[in-house]
């Protein structure tokens, strides 16, 4: 099961909105075939490892898969009919599927049928690789994390200056991989003004299509001439006052529309849902710091990672988190740290949310 697990890993960022799946056929301690999801639209993990093998081959075999096998159709066929067709009467399953579609129907079908079903082996260890999807399934609204880079002096950016280099080349590639990993990259409007970035991914292959870029510019403040407009080698969503002249204005660039015309900040969990019902399991927040800010005051996030470099930025830097306000210490989000990883004279920190991580 951990080298179906790696296999899985392998769909990360090809599959969503489909689960990454991973599948290993062994027989005798001896592995015979394996396979992952492909994009969406192509064949699942059991699928393609089956069709490495005859079925004379899948004799006395045991078929593990991280994920209980689709009994539907959606996107293509039923996974099911396959296995039970092959030949193979051991299959062990890492957890069951979320979906309400599937959710147990999938074992259910395999027992029925009268082959052997082991469930829950690594159940914890895979359901954290499938959190954002799992989240997305159970709530319907994208798994959301926060991206921080920063100085050793907790400074994102440096009083009066254009956007600098703040951490080296492999924690920014590693950061970029955290953008292909992701299906939507959120700014706010003050980001765009002042760095007038692309948001696409680069450093690392993109693997799968590019993210979507998402943009909050409700006072309708960003130039039409933006690169965050410019959709040749990526998609944006901008989220508009709701006027008809802007909207039709972006439109006719290819960028998409969402709007919101009520008073006061967009509220976090309408993004989260629309993004979801968009087919985004996991939304990077890129910034700035009254977005990031925002959606610390609504705890609307279920992790933070930090990237942070050797660079000090002193007097006048911005904090990530100076837009947020506390009216004591009770209501400051609690974080669990669970990864640290250097990469040079970098580190890198996740934390989880706690009240909100493994819902």
């Amino acid at each position: 099961m951990e080298k179906a697990l790696e296999c899985a890993q392998k769909a990360r960022c090809i599959a969503p909105p489909t689960p990454w799946a991973g599948c290993v056929i062994a027989k005798d301690r001896t592995i015979l075939s394996s396979g992952w999801t492909e994009p969406p639209g192509g064949e699942h993990a059991e699928l393609v490892a089956l069709k490495k093998l005859s079925n004379k081959n899948l004799q006395g075999a045991t078929l593990y898969l991280t994920l209980e096998p689709c009994c539907h159709r959606g996107r293509t066929p039923p996974c099911i009919d396959a296995i039970i067709s092959s030949g193979i009467k051991r299959v062990v399953i890492g957890t069951t599927d979320p979906d309400p579609n599937i959710r147990g129907k999938g074992v259910e079908l395999l027992q029925n049928a009268g082959l052997e079903v082991e469930l829950g082996l690594l159940e914890e260890k895979i359901e954290k690789n499938l959190r954002s999807y799992f989240h997305h399934k159970r709530h319907g609204s994208s798994y959301t994390v926060i991206k921080v880079v920063q100085s050793i002096d907790g400074c994102v950016k440096a009083e009066n200056s254009a956007a600098l280099s703040i951490i080296g080349t492999e924690a920014g590639k590693d950061s970029h991989y955290l953008r292909n990993q992701s299906q939507a990259l959120l700014i706010g409007a003050k980001r765009v003004l002042h760095d007038n970035p692309h948001l696409t991914v680069r450093h690392v292959p993109l693997e799968g299509s590019p993210p979507l870029r998402v943009v909050l510019d409700h006072h309708d403040t960003i130039p039409l001439n933006a690169n965050i407009f410019k959709t040749e080698n990526a998609s944006t969503l901008c989220i508009t006052s709701g006027r008809k002249e802007r909207n039709e204005l972006l439109l006719s660039q290819g960028v998409d529309t969402l709007s919101w015309n009520k008073p006061g900040p967009i509220s976090c969990s309408f993004i989260q849902k629309e993004l979801a019902k968009r087919g985004v399991l996991q939304l990077l927040i890129e910034g700035g710091i009254i977005t990031i800010s925002h959606f610390l005051q609504e705890k609307a996030f279920h992790e933070l990672v930090i990237y942070t470099g050797p660079k000090i930025l002193g007097k006048g830097g911005k904090r990530f988190s100076e837009g947020l306000s506390l009216s004591s210490f009770a209501e400051s989000p609690f974080l669990n740290l669970v990864d640290t990883q250097q990469f040079g004279d970098s580190i890198r920190l996740t934390y989880h949310h706690v009240a909100l991580a493994l819902k």
